[in-house]
């Protein structure tokens, strides 16, 4: 029994140290052709952390014709046995020795785990820097800086040469990206740090971990090249708790703070705890501006100590320093981030180059688990090739615990000998035959017909409402169907389909539309027929109000070509909605006002009110006109004429203009003049009297003219009477 327990203990064990990575990495592409075991032990008696970067060094020779790389190319990646990718970073390669990186799931205690090395033709090449296929490497060994490295997917914290200013505070010292002659006399780019703001040189903010035992490690350089020269004290890694400087804690190796006057060192251990800095612990060594390695260990939350070193090459304090310190700032930190701390000022500035920078879990007991590599196995493919799918459907099989997709007919996997079961994931609306079985590789590729056959389901419409026999229809996508019967039915496969019901006279259908949504079962729709009732139109109420006339009078209105007619001031119809014209039946001696118009009824009743005005009379007679002669009257612009002797005018009461226009050679007094008319006739008389020729002008001066000269001589007679009389007197 206790046999069992512990069994049961270890199998937990196991499946609570498988990752949940935070993306998804692929599967071995098919064109690996040949596959090699390694198997890597974990001799502590404590699981590694989850994840894990587990380094692997690597001999090409071991693999000599199998494997190719150059920097530029790499035929090669890392997998589990379900195929799935591990993501691997190659660090260097020393003389045909690899150095490379992987992230792994955790390795229980004392246990090993078996992944593969897998090899595509030698012409293929695997590198990249997405961390989800192939393999990357470290930035300065790309033909283009930077071009295949996969670092941030491989470890816990990374940044290199390229990665944005943005994702750093430098605590106003200056920060640039710049390209100098890199580690192996190449070109690269770096993150570049002098100014003398802060001792704090800057962080990187984009990534951070909880507080946990780790290794943070860096590519840098020394540049020697700002104020202080090599006699500058700055950082060459550190670990970091905050992004300021307020209670700042942190703890790093250092270069370049001064032994003597012209003596700088090569090494030295610096640290920050809660604000305040000691630095150039442990001085050893004389600096310079070679490309460099630097490291520190932190233990953990509990340690009582941390170490560091500098050196020319990682993992080997040859030809560096290295120094323990015995405290741990970082004990309290919640969280921790990559970073430099110095000492610097205007004498002594920052002045530093980095190429790479890294934090990666600390194995157990600071041991690497060991690496043992197997035999190269070859490897086949494995087709399946699908049929029936609608062209450009994704589909999928898993093989051997790897799920493998494809928008093409076929997927493709790589597998050496053996025998591996296979399902076909299930795509909606289609039967798969086989869905599940297994095949065998044995020494040739093997290829398998996989058959999807789409599955249809009834759409049936029910009616109830209509009479028996009574033909009714429904269209569904597009097609339509009719029957006499109370059903109809459609066969569709999954999808959403839209519907309508036929019109049937007399009967409304409900519902007389909608959507159906097919999804791996058959459906029912009922519809129900209603009778229509067929009901007048409603009527209301139209009123026509008059005032002005005399009570009793009769009046009326014509509309729809129909006189209703009163006695009364109203007349009310009955009308359904809608436009009506309507006009006033006349009433003599009175004018209506609106005389037409348009009646509106619209969900009730309408009010329609209509004055009548007295009309009045204006009668011009003359007379002295000879007969048959034409005479005319203009009365506020409206003009009559006419060869009798009268001309009448129907008026309102108000105030009007006239003018009277006579033949020629006719005049008259008062032929024009102003009127107020005031419910009454008014008549107005014109004499005409004829105007006298020039002949009868004539003539009437000849006799004026003789009458006026026998005066004239009558009146000298008197006068020459009376002389002759004084003439005798004297």
């Amino acid at each position: 029994m206790n046999k069992v327990l512990i069994f049961l203990f270890m199998i937990i064990l196991l499946f609570s140290s498988i990752p949940f990575f935070s993306s998804q990495v692929s599967a071995a592409p098919s064109s690996m052709i040949y596959q090699a075991p390694i198997t890597i032990d974990n001799t502590q008696s404590t699981p590694t952390p989850n994840p894990f970067q587990q380094m692997i060094q690597l001999s090409e020779s071991t693999y000599k014709s199998y494997i190719t790389y150059s920097g530029s190319t790499a035929n090669f990646e890392f997998s589990y046995a379900n195929n799935t990718i591990i993501p691997a970073w190659i660090e260097s390669n020393n003389s045909g020795k690899l150095t490379i990186w992987l992230k792994i799931y955790s390795i229980p205690a004392s246990s090993s785990i078996t992944i593969y090395i897998d090899f595509a033709s030698l012409t293929t090449n695997l590198l990249s820097s997405s961390g989800t296929i192939g393999i990357g490497e470290a930035p300065q060994l790309s033909p283009t800086y930077a071009e295949y490295d996969n670092g941030a997917s491989v470890f816990d914290m990374y940044f290199n040469g390229n990665t944005p200013l943005s994702d750093f505070n430098s605590e106003s010292n200056t920060l640039t990206q710049a390209s100098v002659t890199g580690p192996s006399g190449t070109t690269i780019n770096v993150i570049s740090i002098t100014g003398y703001a802060s001792n704090f040189g800057f962080v990187y903010t984009a990534e951070s971990l909880t507080n946990q035992p780790l290794i943070a490690e860096s590519s840098s350089q020394h540049a020697g090249n700002q104020a202080g020269g090599l006699g500058a004290d700055n950082g060459q890694v550190s670990i970091v708790s905050g992004t300021s400087t307020s209670d700042l804690n942190a703890i790093s190796v250092d270069m370049g703070y001064h032994l003597s006057d012209n003596d700088y060192s090569y090494f030295s251990n610096d640290y920050y705890s809660d604000g305040s800095q000691t630095y150039d612990v442990n001085q050893q060594g004389t600096d310079n501006t070679n490309w460099h390695y630097a490291s520190v260990t932190y233990y953990g939350s509990s340690a009582t100590s941390w170490s560091g070193y500098i050196a020319p090459q990682l993992y080997s304090t040859t030809g560096g320093y290295s120094g323990t310190v015995s405290n741990n700032p970082l004990s309290s930190s919640p969280t921790l981030y990559l970073g430099l701390i110095g000492s610097v000022n205007s004498n002594d500035q920052w002045q530093t180059y980095i190429n790479w920078m890294r934090a990666r879990s600390y194995p157990p007991n600071d041991v690497m688990p060991s690496v043992s590599f197997g035999s190269v196995m070859p490897t086949y493919t494995v087709t399946f090739t699908e049929s029936g799918l609608p062209s450009g459907a994704k589909w999928n099989v898993t093989l051997n615990g790897v799920e493998l997709s494809s928008s093409t007919s076929s997927i493709l996997f790589s597998e050496p000998d053996g025998t591996y079961s296979y399902t076909v994931g299930i795509y909606q609306g289609y039967s798969t035959s086989p869905y599940s079985s297994s095949v065998t590789v044995s020494g040739a590729n093997v290829n398998v017909a996989i058959t999807f056959t789409q599955v249809k389901y009834s759409v049936t419409f029910t009616e109830s409402g209509l009479p028996s026999g009574t033909s009714w229809s429904v269209t569904l996508s597009g097609s339509t169907l009719s029957s006499t019967s109370s059903s109809i039915v459609f066969t569709e496969p999954n999808g959403a389909y839209s519907y309508s019901i036929g019109a049937v006279t007399r009967y409304t259908a409900s519902p007389s539309s909608g959507s159906v949504t097919v999804s791996g079962t058959s459906l029912n729709v009922a519809v129900t027929f209603t009778f229509e009732q067929i009901h007048p139109p409603a009527h209301y109420r139209a009123y026509f109000n008059e005032t002005g006339l005399p009570e009793g009078t009769t009046w009326g209105i014509t509309i729809l070509r129909h006189n209703y007619t009163s006695d009364t001031s109203d007349i009310s119809i009955n009308l359904p909605n809608g436009r009506y014209a309507f006009t006033v039946i006349p009433v003599p001696g009175y004018t209506a006002n609106p005389s037409n118009g348009t009646l509106y009824i619209l969900d009730g009743s309408a009010v329609i009110d209509i004055t009548f005005i007295p009309v009045s009379s204006v009668q011009f007679s003359v007379e002295g006109l000879p007969s048959n002669m034409i005479w005319s009257v203009t009365l506020d612009g409206i003009t009559k004429s006419t060869d009798g002797t009268v001309i009448t005018f129907a008026v309102t009461p108000g105030n009007y203009t006239y003018s009277v226009n006579l033949p020629e050679g006719y005049s008259a007094f008062g032929y024009n003049g102003n009127l107020h008319i005031q419910n009454s006739t008014v008549n107005i008389k014109i004499s005409a009297s004829p105007i006298e020729t020039a002949d009868q002008f004539g003539i009437s001066y000849a006799y004026i003219m003789v009458a006026l000269v026998s005066a004239v001589i009558i009146l000298i007679g008197a006068v020459l009477v009376e002389i002759k009389k004084l003439s005798k007197y004297k």
